[in-house]
C-alpha cells in the first residue's frame, strides 16, 4: 500500500498511479453496511415489516412525497390484509 506522501504526490499528477478511495467514500460505505446490519437485526424482532417499493423516488425528491405516501399506504393495506386473523387482531388491539 502506498504511503500518505505517495498518495498526496500522486493526486497532484495528471495521471494517477494509485486508485485509492476517498475517505468520504469509505465512511459512506461503512455507514451503509452498519445500517443494513441494524435493519436485519430489527426485522428479526418484528412480526410485520413494511417495505414498500418506492420505485425511482429519491430520498430528496420532495415533489414525489404524495406518491411515496400513497405507495406506502397501499403496501401497508395489502400486507395487513394478508396477515392471519389472530395476528391482525393482536396488532389492532
Amino acid at each position: 500500500f502506498p504511503s500518505a506522501r505517495d498518495i498526496l504526490v500522486d493526486r497532484m499528477r495528471r495521471r494517477r498511479r494509485y486508485k485509492v478511495p476517498a475517505l468520504s467514500s469509505i465512511i459512506l460505505n461503512v455507514s451503509i453496511l452498519h445500517s443494513q446490519s441494524r435493519l436485519q437485526a430489527s426485522r428479526a424482532l418484528t412480526d410485520v415489516c413494511f417495505t414498500p417499493d418506492l420505485g425511482r423516488i429519491g430520498m430528496l425528491d420532495w415533489k414525489a412525497f404524495d406518491r411515496a405516501v400513497e405507495a406506502g399506504y397501499r403496501h401497508a393495506m395489502e400486507k395487513l390484509a394478508a396477515l392471519p386473523e389472530p395476528l391482525r387482531q393482536r396488532l389492532q388491539g
